[in-house]
């Protein structure tokens, strides 16, 4: 399993024209263009229904090429990956139920307090991400799921966050420095 790559990408349209493009009324292009804007490393989506028809797109064959299929795939398999983390995403996939196939690292959202599994070198972007977006609840569940039981983070997630911090990719190098930064805040407050 490759880490997400977040990206900087055009906004999400407003639900109805979301659901419409799924619906292939825009066409096959429109279909790959939205389920590619729909992928969480690119926007964030936390709307049932245009899950739901995300998922249909994934599971049902229609006359639709494997493309189309595919992209539906990739934007689920992303939002399970993200969802390890960031427990909004879970949530969402225990809505729509497509999350009972989220089992990595003995870890499953059951709808209940999430139990964060051990954050590993592919969890790092989805950390940064959650860390950079000031979004108090997604800063929560990245710390909670760094700072399992006590001040510790795993030496392989932490040099992997400042190995992203000397990025020559901006937008990754600022978030991976801003984590950083609010990694130890956490720890100097902890002590």
């Amino acid at each position: 399993m490759e880490p997400l790559c977040y990206v900087d990408d055009l906004p999400l349209p407003p639900k109805d024209e979301i659901l419409r493009r799924l619906n292939g009324l825009g066409g096959r292009e429109a279909q790959l263009e939205i389920l590619r804007l729909l992928c969480p490393c690119r926007n964030s989506c936390r709307d049932a229904d245009v899950w739901r028809a995300v998922i249909s797109l994934y599971t049902t064959r229609r006359h639709h090429a494997g493309e189309v299929r595919e992209g539906a795939r990739h934007a689920v398999k992303s939002l399970r990956e993200r969802a390890r983390i960031d427990t909004r995403a879970a949530a969402l996939l225990h809505e729509v139920e497509a999350g009972p196939d989220q089992r990595r690292h003995e870890w499953l959202w059951t709808g209940n307090d999430a139990r964060f599994p051990k954050p590993v070198r592919n969890d790092v972007p989805t950390i940064i991400e959650l860390l950079a977006s000031g979004d108090p609840r997604e800063r929560e569940d990245a710390f909670r799921a760094l700072f399992r039981t006590d001040r510790h983070v795993s030496r392989a997630v932490f040099d992997e966050i400042a190995r992203k911090a000397e990025s020559p990719n901006p937008r990754e190098r600022r978030n991976a420095r801003a984590a950083l930064r609010l990694i130890e805040e956490r720890r100097a407050t902890a002590a």
